[in-house]
């Protein structure tokens, strides 16, 4: 009974084993709150692959697409380049360790970049690092925000960036209850009061930042579907 049960744990190692070297390595942008006039598509240049014109969405993250394997630097134009043209110098770049499986890339102005006015942050979205179902906390501004998210208790300083994982059970309902640090009282102001539902295959980013020209503070989930 033990060999039997024994053989049949190195038959689903296996499987997972397997079924982790063939799961495509791929990615997807999102260009939040890009201001107006901002480029809306950016090719894509790696290794070994013809280069990719991916949309650059404002609210919503792009389609996936696929990364080639290794150590890999991802470079970005706003047009293809011809055969017989030298790649313009200076183009923004991210480089992704062989180790990442998925991956998200944020967008931001850059107005300095004569090639592309954009720069490019990358995020590790592995299942160890940010899986499916967790929820990313980003703080674009100078208040600290506190509280609960379900029974996780939550600090994300200002200008940071904190992961809540398994908030609740899947497809359980679970109440956010966040606060943000008034910058002139130094007091707890009421910031979100939700019930959120825990999903099991979507990942979630969470902004919270100040409009153009506004001192209000806000937030905008975006959900991460089929990466």
């Amino acid at each position: 009974m033990k060999l039997y049960r024994m053989k049949s744990l190195l038959v689903v190692v296996t499987i997972v084993l397997i079924s982790n070297a063939f799961a495509a390595r791929t990615a997807q942008m999102l260009y939040f709150r890009a201001p107006k006039g901002a480029p809306e598509t950016a090719f894509v240049y790696q290794k070994g692959k013809a280069a990719e014109k991916i949309e650059l969405k404002r609210n919503n993250f792009s389609s996936s697409f696929k990364l080639a394997s290794g150590d890999l630097v991802l470079r970005f134009l706003p047009r293809e380049v011809a055969a017989d043209e030298e790649f313009p110098k200076n183009a923004p770049s991210v480089r992704i360790p062989r180790g990442w499986g998925k991956v998200l890339l944020l967008a931001f102005p850059d107005p300095e970049n004569t090639v592309f006015p954009i720069r490019f942050k990358v995020i590790n979205a592995d299942a160890g690092t940010f899986g499916e179902g967790d929820q990313m906390f980003i703080n674009f501004t100078d208040s600290d925000v506190l509280g609960y998210v379900g029974k996780i208790k939550l600090t994300l300083r200002a200008r940071s960036t904190e992961i809540v994982k398994n908030a609740a059970a899947p497809g359980e309902e679970f109440q956010a209850r966040l606060d943000r640090i008034d910058l002139n009282t130094k007091k707890r102001i009421t910031f979100i009061r939700q019930v959120w539902r825990q999903s099991a295959k979507r990942r979630s980013l969470m902004f919270i930042y100040s409009p153009p020209g506004s001192s209000a503070i806000t937030y905008y989930n975006a959900p991460v579907r089929d990466l």
